[in-house]
């Protein structure tokens, strides 16, 4: 044997054994010889090996990477030239892989081999899939467009395989009438295409019925210039070319045309070609054609040789007529029109027309034609939109020949909006941009695509927009100038306002650039530019002094209509003094964070960054004299980057905070200290943020006394970051805003102070406090119309309800928070969602899944920078490999969280644990003495440092620590210990192991009993099968008789549970019980 590395190609054909036997068998195996045949040529073409046949398929081998994808879709293409022609069409699959094989004589063995031929079982007909290793080795050879379909998991192979599809066009050329498809069209057929799938499969489906059932045809398809008519008819004249058709193209001319233009064009080159008789159709020919003295008897007779000629060739083959560009028909070629489709006699005659409806007075010919067409025959009309979001990313990667990442998306995204999907100039400005290497620059900083057109507009669009433009009249044109200082849409106030003009006259003026597509009306006094292109080649053809001056003039009017405050104008409004460039910076600044502060209202942080930060660089230029609108924009901005996950937004809010009482702003002030708050979790969980409490601290004295809603929510804000330093003073604060929200009787303000509050004071000394606090803000929610505060209400709701072992209400509120999150789409809250989502997953003992949802959420809190994420997520694996078994694995991982974050006790827990897991007792036992008790604070890690301390105190048999375990456990029996990032098993179960340990056995039972009948309850696999390890080990402790049948049927049940699912920490202790009852048998 010999090995040697080469690309496999495995074909297939598609439904043989159901062809060939409804055939006879001679054509059945003339059927198969032509399908080899074809393939052979193919390989051949391409420098191929056929290796052998296999019933109906092929396998050949080629050096070349590149070369074996040719000669997959040469074959292909061949098959499919054939089918066009064949009374039997035929199929074939195919599958490529690349890689080292052994030839062993005239065959050839591998893994290769293998991948080849389960790819082309999974290949679709007509299909070509390839291993992504085909693409990597061919590289840049490859002429075919490759579309990934992701890993697919193959019979026989262990790993998933990486494949593409391979994206093939049929072969074009002569159809079998030997007339060739129109050059002039062919440009269009082949110019980029996406989208359309509709319009595409209609045109194809007339196309077959026009030929199928002889029924003459018309399809008109409109829109605007650029907007991909042609381009669709000359694609749907394609394939019905491809497919036998005769196709002939005519096009009108805005210059004008001799009479019948677009038809002597069509037929003239049908006549070259055969198609039809010259002499038949010499009036038309002629140059000029029919003198207007011929007659209306010579017209009639033009009409019938036309349509008579027609109809005879498409006897051979059915005749496309493609007329473009029919809003500048002649009367004499849209008569023609009306009498070749509307004839009696049936014929596989369809016309296609593009006509731009806009265009299209209600005096033209081609609106009447229509208007008689449709009360005589079929008339199909298709009105073009813009491309979509995903067509508009298909045309990028087709146009820059790349898959698009994030970036591509936003640039296609921002292209989109400018363009309204408008096909020529979205690939126009595409190929611009990828030309100049300006993909990447077209994102600003915040890796959000700014205005496309700021990188250049081609010269062709130039062109095109210009023409438009000037078909309207001058005083429209300077109109439309003015408005394109507004922005692509404006007010048709505001644009009176500046141009001196009434409104009513204004329309007049603005109407023939309606009518004309520049401008829609999206209102009834409100217009948007068509495209953005035209608002920017208007905007640029003014001068900078006169943009200058527009902007003032804009901003005065702005302000005279609307005034200063924040509200939907702000964004305009800051842009027209910025460009204004007015010598006193002051509305320009102001403006500026008005349009930040409008932006988070709408629960848009992006763009309010951007306006906030454009506001304080304002201020650094202007100099002093502009501290307020300086702090207010730093409050502003910090909350901003709170909200998308930016760890700088506490320096910002702490600066922001200093500025204002430099300044004496208390509002400023305020909102900073608000601005801080995440909602339900402290600053840093297990740090002093003592900057951020100083800042909460001083604007809540700022309000002392007021009894206001923003004085309720600053001590909310205060008591949530005391319950990481003094729970008791946590709890005290908390109270007093509970209180203060009460008396102020706003909905909103109760609900979100209830719910923080819930929070700040959640520990077994107030538990009760709490739980009530959370149940009042959810009582309150549907009053609430702010997403953040319903959110937030939600998210305490869900920790309590887990803490209550109530998994029904948990389900419940879990897919309401995850709603909120999408409706809002702020990363913060993707992370808190998505770990109580794990969290979710880890209750119910699917430990792989839930380590899978895990590292889902830490992805997404890192992405957001929150301090916090490697905690939370640090919390879940612990506890996922403590049911594992494999805690001992994370003992220096342990070691490093608990270091970071001296404050959280129950990492010292956590970490003696780990130790004792590693082997190391004597740590584990020094780590529940004493001082641990002394030391473990009464919030909300309280029961979870309790359960994680029995673990010590009963594997080390200690029975004073479990007394003292066991006393302060026992107020939580009925809780499950949870931290909000994890959980563990109701305390009914750490109370039955602990009273095991110190000899209560009776008690022991009754909580083991309890624990069970929760878990069971809540489909907590891992804890009913360790609650049932531990109540087997005290039945074998205590021995009553009874106890050692009952041990074993638990145990049983216990290690079953624990082997299916890997509940390592179960299988050892059940394992344990059954090695001592195998020593001294049940009954023995």
């Amino acid at each position: 044997m010999t090995t040697a590395t080469v690309t496999v190609v495995f074909t297939d054909m598609v439904g043989s054994t159901g062809l060939l036997t409804r055939v006879d068998p001679s054509v059945a195996e003339s059927i198969r010889g032509e399908l080899f045949d074809l393939q052979r040529a193919a390989v051949s073409q391409h420098g191929g090996t056929e290796v052998k046949t296999m019933g109906d398929g092929m396998l050949a081998t080629f050096t070349s990477a590149a070369e074996a994808v040719e000669a997959a879709v040469a074959a292909q293409q061949r098959i499919d030239a054939r089918n066009r022609r064949a009374e039997h069409p035929i199929r074939i699959r195919i599958g490529i892989s690349t890689g080292e094989v052994e030839t062993d004589g005239d065959d050839v063995f591998g893994t290769p081999v293998v991948e080849a031929s389960r790819l082309c079982d999974r290949a679709d007909p007509d299909g070509i899939l390839l291993a992504a290793i085909v693409r990597l080795v061919a590289g840049a050879h490859l002429d075919h467009p490759l579309e990934p379909v992701g890993a697919l998991r193959l019979k026989g192979l262990e790993s998933p395989v990486d494949a593409c599809s391979v994206a093939w066009a049929p072969l074009r050329g002569e159809s079998v009438t030997g007339v060739p498809f129109p050059a002039r069209l062919a440009r269009h057929a082949s110019a980029p295409f996406v989208g359309r799938r509709e319009e595409t499969a209609r045109l194809a489906d007339l196309c077959d019925r026009s030929d199928t059932a002889s029924q003459r045809c018309l399809a008109v398809v409109a829109g605007e210039p650029g907007i991909g008519k042609t381009t669709l008819v000359g694609r749907a004249a394609a394939t019905a070319h491809d497919g036998g058709a005769i196709v002939a193209f005519g096009r009108c001319d805005l210059a004008g045309t001799a009479p019948f233009g677009p038809w002597r064009e069509a037929l003239g080159e049908l006549a070259e070609h055969g198609a039809v008789d010259p002499d038949a159709v010499a009036a038309l020919l002629d140059i000029g054609g029919p003198a207007a003295g011929d007659g209306e008897a010579a017209r009639h007779a033009l009409y019938r040789a036309v349509t008579a000629e027609l109809d005879r060739a498409a006897r051979e083959a059915p005749i496309i007529v493609v007329l473009d560009d029919l809003h500048w028909a002649d009367a004499p070629s849209i008569r023609l029109l009306r009498e070749v489709v509307s004839a009696p006699t049936p014929s596989r005659l369809m016309v296609m027309g593009t006509f731009r409806d806009r265009e299209t007075p209600a005096d033209h010919p081609l609106t009447a034609a229509i208007g008689a067409l449709h009360r005589e025959i079929e008339v199909h009309r298709l009105d073009l939109d813009g491309l979509d979001d995903s067509d508009v990313v298909d045309l990028f990667e087709a146009i820059v020949g790349r898959r698009a990442d994030d970036a591509g998306r936003t640039v296609s995204g921002a292209l989109r909006a400018e363009t309204r999907g408008n096909p020529f100039f979205a690939i126009e400005l595409l190929r611009h941009l990828d030309e100049t290497g300006a993909i990447e620059s077209a994102l600003d900083t915040d890796g959000r695509a700014a205005s496309i057109v700021d990188h250049g507009m081609p010269e062709r669009v130039r062109e095109v927009l210009a023409q438009r433009i000037a078909s309207v009249p001058e005083d429209a044109q300077t109109a439309l100038r003015t408005a394109a200082v507004l922005g692509q849409s404006f007010d048709l106030e505001v644009l009176a306002r500046i141009l001196d003009q009434r409104p009513d006259r204004l329309l007049d003026v603005l109407e023939p650039a309606e009518e004309r597509g520049l401008i829609v009306a999206t209102g009834p006094d409100t217009f948007t530019f068509a495209h953005a292109l035209i608002a920017r080649a208007l905007y640029e053809a003014l001068s900078p002094v006169r943009r200058a001056r527009t902007h003032r003039a804009a901003g005065e009017a702005l302000t005279a209509l609307a005034g200063t405050g924040t509200g939907p104008h702000s964004a305009s409004l800051a842009l027209h003094w910025e460009a204004a460039a007015l010598p006193d910076p002051a509305p320009a600044i102001a403006a500026a964070r008005r349009a930040g502060d409008h932006a988070m209202t709408r629960l848009a942080p992006e763009e309010a960054l951007r306006w906030y930060r454009r506001c304080l660089a304002e201020v650094r230029d202007a100099g002093e004299g502009h501290e307020v609108e300086e702090g207010r924009a730093l409050a502003g901005l910090g909350e901003a980057q709170r909200q998308l996950g930016l760890s700088e937004y506490r320096a910002t809010l702490v600066r922001a905070g200093a500025r204002a009482r430099a300044v004496g702003d208390d509002e400023a002030l305020i909102h900073a200290a608000l601005a801080t708050n995440r909602g339900a979790l402290t600053t840093s969980m297990g740090n002093v943020a003592d900057d951020v409490i100083d800042l909460i601290a001083t604007a809540a004295r700022a309000v002392e006394g007021e009894g206001s809603i923003r004085e309720a929510r600053l001590l909310v804000c205060l008591a949530i970051e005391h319950a990481g330093v003094d729970v008791e003073q946590a709890f005290e604060v908390a109270a007093r805003s509970v209180e203060i929200a009460r008396g102020t009787g706003d909905p909103t303000t109760i609900t979100s102070v209830c719910g923080r509050a819930a929070f700040a004071a959640w520990g077994p000394a107030h538990q009760d406090e709490a739980r009530r606090w959370s149940a009042e803000a959810m009582a309150r929610l549907d009053e609430v119309t702010e997403p953040l505060v319903r959110i937030e209400a939600v998210n305490q709701a869900l920790v309590s309800s887990l803490v209550d072992a109530d998994v029904e209400t948990f389900d419940r509120l879990l897919p309401r928070a995850e709603a909120l999150r999408d409706q809002m789409g702020l990363p913060y809250y993707w992370w808190t969602t998505s770990f109580h989502r794990a969290m979710r997953v880890m209750v119910t003992g699917d430990l792989e899944r839930a380590e899978a949802a895990s590292e889902l959420a830490l992805q997404r809190g890192e992405a957001c920078e929150q301090p916090d994420a490697v905690l939370f997520y640090g919390a879940q694996l612990i506890a996922i490999r403590f049911y594992q078994g494999r805690l001992a694995e994370l003992v220096d991982l342990v070691d490093v969280v608990a270091d970071e974050r001296p404050r959280l006790v129950v990492l010292d827990v956590v970490r003696s644990v780990a130790r004792m897991e590693a082997g190391d007792l004597d740590a584990a036992r020094e780590g529940i003495g004493p001082s641990l008790i002394r030391r473990l604070p009464r919030d909300r890690t309280w029961t979870s440092a309790l359960a994680l301390a029995t673990q010590i105190a009963v594997r080390l048999d200690l029975p004073d620590e479990a007394t003292d375990l066991y006393r302060l456990l026992l107020p939580s029996a009925d809780l499950l210990p949870t931290t909000g990032a994890t959980a563990f098993e109701l305390s009914h179960a750490s109370l039955g192991r602990l009273a095991t340990t110190i000899g209560r056995y009776d008690e022991a039972e009754r909580h083991f009993a309890e624990a069970e009948r929760v878990h069971l309850a809540m489909g907590a696999r891992h804890f009913t099968a360790r609650t049932r390890a531990g109540w087997a080990a005290m039945l074998l402790r205590r021995d009553a008789p009874g106890d050692r049948a009952r041990a074993e049927v638990l145990s049983r049940a216990a290690l079953e549970d624990a082997t299916a699912h890997g509940y390592g920490v179960v299988t050892a202790e059940a394992e344990t019980v059954l090695a001592a009852l195998a020593r001294r048998p049940v009954g023995s």
